[in-house]
């Protein structure tokens, strides 16, 4: 009697270790797989939600500028663009009106802002204490590679700066130029023109 209870208690253990273990993997395999598939749902929200924003920001973007509050950038000239496609803002500083009404390319070459569409749109060239040794800022706009046929017309701002409109190139590549004198330091940011594409 005594071992058959033996027998019976050793059956009894085995079966429900086994039963325990079974319940165990079913427990672990659900386990795992929960977990998982959540952390795969999040970071795909995650990634979802991040890509919305850049999209939502890119257009506000313009390559070669920050878009900082106004009181937290530098001093400097702003122009304003207006284009339905790729465009490229040209920097140059001449030491006479006659170098800078030569050739779209005369002049030292100061820099080059580029972007895409664009209403509006504020693009500060920065003053620099090297403007000293120039007279003039000459400042022109042409169209990305992917944008032949656009011309850029100026629309002067403000009178005050002194700046003129000056047409530069030849009858294949005619550019409308600002230039603006750079007689003093520039305080603050002065609105100079506006650029406005046309085909």
């Amino acid at each position: 009697m005594s071992t058959y209870l033996y027998v019976s208690s050793i059956v009894l253990h085995v079966s429900i270790s086994k039963s325990a273990k079974q319940s165990g993997l079913i427990i672990m395999r659900k386990g795992i797989a929960a977990p998982t598939i959540l952390l795969v749902v999040v970071l795909f929200s995650v990634a979802g939600i991040v890509l919305f924003s850049l999209e939502n920001n890119k257009e506000n973007d313009v390559k070669g500028t920050s878009n900082k509050k106004t009181a937290e950038e530098k001093a400097g000239f702003v122009f304003e663009v207006n284009s339905l496609s790729t465009w490229e803002l040209l920097e140059y500083l001449c030491t006479t009106e006659s170098e800078c009404k030569s050739g779209p390319d005369s002049g030292k070459r100061w820099g080059t802002v580029g972007g895409g569409q664009a209403s509006m749109k504020s693009v500060l060239v920065p003053y620099q204490d090297e403007w000293s040794a120039y007279k003039y800022l000459k400042v022109y706009m042409k169209p990305g590679l992917s944008s032949s046929g656009v011309i850029f017309k100026v629309s002067l701002l403000n009178s005050d700066t002194g700046a003129q409109n000056a047409v530069l190139g030849d009858a294949d590549s005619k550019y409308e130029a600002v230039l603006v004198p750079l007689g003093s330091p520039v305080s603050g940011q002065v609105k100079v023109a506006s650029f406005n594409a046309e085909r």
